[in-house]
């Protein structure tokens, strides 16, 4: 008897599981400020995620909790990665 399961790894014969691959329409990726290197892996990231989905632009959101002038002064461009577009957006906190 299959059943609904929302806490973990569906399995097919066990759980009922729904297609939702098509109804995916932004692919947006949170995180934290640990260094310009870390960053950098983000946009690697978010570029394999947005092969991985067929999909040609992101959007990939920081927040930067140190205390520089950029508090309260969000930074926004966009950038081209392994041929995607992603709209790099760094908050400071």
């Amino acid at each position: 008897m299959r059943e609904f399961n929302v806490t973990g790894l569906c399995i097919p014969g066990k759980h009922y599981m729904v297609d939702i691959s098509e109804k995916v329409c932004h692919i947006v990726e949170l995180k934290l400020w640990y260094g310009e290197q870390k960053h950098e892996k983000a946009f690697e990231q978010i570029s394999k995620y947005l092969d991985s989905k067929n999909k040609d632009i992101g959007y990939l959101l920081t927040f930067d909790f140190r205390k520089t002038e950029n508090i309260g002064k969000p930074r926004m461009e966009w950038v081209e990665y392994n041929g995607r577009r992603i709209l790099d957006v760094m908050v400071g906190l």
